[in-house]
């Protein structure tokens, strides 16, 4: 039960956000040869106050400029713990 499943979960039970990515760093963990990512966000749910999360995310090498601080995404939140995210 790593990351990839509880993206998963999120994805398919979150609350829906905006957020904006403020960070990104390699974990230096590879999965199928591709990097597998720490992602810092600032999460502005629809209601209440903008908070910071991170998420850990297998992201392939062409998609990664999708990925850098300053870009906004959609993300879900896990209302029962709001520093649990995934992007999606």
């Amino acid at each position: 039960m790593g990351p990839e499943w509880e993206n998963d979960r999120i994805i398919e039970t979150g609350l829906p956000a905006s957020g904006t990515i403020v960070d990104i760093v390699d974990t230096g963990n590879l999965y199928n040869d591709q990097p597998q990512v720490e992602v810092t966000v600032d999460v502005k749910p629809p209601e209440g106050e903008t908070y910071r999360a991170k998420t850990l995310m297998i992201i392939s090498p062409v998609y990664m400029s999708q990925f850098q601080p300053g870009k906004i995404v959609n993300i879900k939140y896990d209302p029962a713990d709001r520093t649990k995210i995934a992007i999606e």
